[in-house]
C-alpha cells in the first residue's frame, strides 16, 4: 500500500509523529519496545519512501551507529544499562534507522541550506543526548558533547549537500 497520493506536508508530519513517539519509546523503555516500535517506523516507512532513499537511510544510520560506536569505545559517551558491550545498546542502533527516515521527510526543508542545516544539528544534537543524560539511559563528558554535536554536524551537512546537489529528485528539491 501506497501513500504517495498523501500530500508531502502531511507525509512530513506523519514521520515526524512516528519518528518522536519512536524516540520516545526507544530512550525511555530500551530495547524491548524501541526494535518493535523502529520496525514499525519502518513498515510504515515503505509506504511514503522514495525511489533510491533506502539508501541514504542505510548510509545515514549505519554512519551514525559508528560515530555513537566510536564515542562509545572512546569513552566520551557510555551507556549505564548497556547489555551488549562494546557494542551500543540495541534501542540507540534502531533510533539511527528510526532518525534516518525523517532525512527525506520532516526535516527534509532544512536542506535547502544543507550548511545551516548542519549548524542547527551542531547545537541540537548534544541537547538530544542531554534528554537521555537527564533521565539516566546515556552519560557523556564534555569532551563527548562537543563530539556529538560535530559529528552530527557533519552528518546532516553531508546528508543535505547529498540531497540537494546530487540526488534532488529523491526528495523533490529539484524545483
Amino acid at each position: 500500500m501506497s501513500l504517495h497520493h498523501i500530500p508531502r506536508p502531511l507525509q512530513r508530519l506523519l514521520n515526524f509523529v512516528f519518528y518522536q513517539a519512536t524516540w520516545f519509546t526507544g530512550i525511555y523503555n530500551g530495547d524491548a519496545y524501541a526494535i518493535p516500535a523502529v520496525i514499525a517506523l519502518l513498515l510504515f516507512h515503505t509506504t511514503i519512501a522514495r525511489d533510491g532513499e533506502w539508501k541514504l537511510i542505510g548510509f545515514f544510520a549505519v554512519t551514525g551507529i559508528c560515530l555513537d560506536s566510536l564515542w562509545y569505545n572512546l569513552g566520551l559517551v557510555s551507556y549505564p544499562t548497556n547489555n551488549v558491550a562494546p557494542l551500543l545498546p540495541l534501542w540507540m542502533m534502531a533510533l539511527w534507522f528510526a532518525v534516518a527516515t525523517t532525512l527525506t521527510h520532516a526535516i527534509n526543508p532544512f536542506f535547502r541550506r544543507p550548511l545551516l542545516a548542519g549548524l542547527v544539528a551542531l547545537f541540537l544534537a548534544p541537547y538530544s543526548y542531554s534528554i537521555g543524560v537527564d533521565i539516566g539511559v546515556i552519560e557523556i563528558t564534555e569532551a563527548g558533547s562537543y563530539a556529538i554535536g560535530i559529528g552530527w554536524a557533519l552528518l546532516i551537512f553531508t546528508a543535505g549537500f547529498i540531497m540537494k546537489y546530487i540526488r534532488p529528485d529523491m526528495v523533490g528539491l529539484e524545483h
